[in-house]
């Protein structure tokens, strides 16, 4: 069964990574997850509500170092 999915207006410029973050977190504990962001919307999945951390980081353009992979393996990135 296909879940059903909600697409809301994203209220936050890319400068504010941190209060988006909050904003997502506080989406997910009405049970909307975050499945698709681009730059003027999110398109969350509907579920059931629990508490999910949501990370927001700069995109880099270069390579990732042999040190970050290290660093990112047992937080479950990649």
């Amino acid at each position: 069964m296909d879940k059903k999915t909600k697409l809301k207006f994203d209220p936050f410029s890319v400068v504010d990574m941190f209060y988006k973050q909050n904003w997502l977190e506080y989406q997910a504990r009405k049970g909307l997850l975050l499945a698709n962001d681009n730059l003027f919307t999110c398109r969350f999945t509907v579920d059931e509500p629990r508490d999910r951390r949501y990370r927001i980081l700069p995109y880099k353009h270069s390579k990732t170092t042999q040190e970050e992979l290290i660093y990112m393996l047992p937080l479950g990135g990649i």
